[in-house]
């Protein structure tokens, strides 16, 4: 995680404002090999760069951090994704804003609760801790100090 928000703390246009708590998640269910539970927390960035080059920074950081080709459902060094941008709705060359699956994960719902729960999605009109209230996804997040 250190090494990430280095990463992003020296890219030019991109300043890291907040950091949530760190989370333990269990891993999904859709991959049946044993996995260690993951780590998750959400940053909060002002950035002057395009949802586009900043996907390129983001996927440049994770190559940089030792993550290979998609891998969907298996562990990673690092998983870097864009889950909101202000109040935009962009879909366009494989990029979503919001992130498609935000309201379907409790690791992503928490941890964007610690920083602004009453932040309205901007697709469906609900706070974020609506949405996490709401959430069916019963994989267990736990807060990493406090467990």
């Amino acid at each position: 995680m250190r090494a990430t928000l280095d990463r992003l703390s020296a890219c030019d246009h991109i300043t890291l404002k907040r950091v949530s708590r760190l989370y333990q998640t269990e891993p999904h269910k859709k991959n049946t090999d044993p996995q260690p539970w993951y780590l998750n927390c959400v940053l909060e960035i002002e950035t002057s760069l395009t949802l586009h080059q900043l996907l390129s920074t983001l996927k440049l950081i994770e190559k940089e951090l030792g993550r290979k080709t998609k891998s969907d459902w298996k562990p990673r060094p690092v998983d870097l994704d864009i889950l909101l941008y202000g109040t935009i709705i962009y879909q366009d060359n494989g990029l979503r804003v919001p992130h498609s699956d935000l309201t379907q994960r409790r690791f992503v719902l928490q941890p964007l609760c610690d920083l602004c729960p009453t932040f309205l999605h901007p697709e469906y009109q609900m706070s974020l801790q609506e949405l996490l209230n709401c959430c069916t996804d019963k994989l267990k997040v736990v807060d990493w100090e406090n467990k």
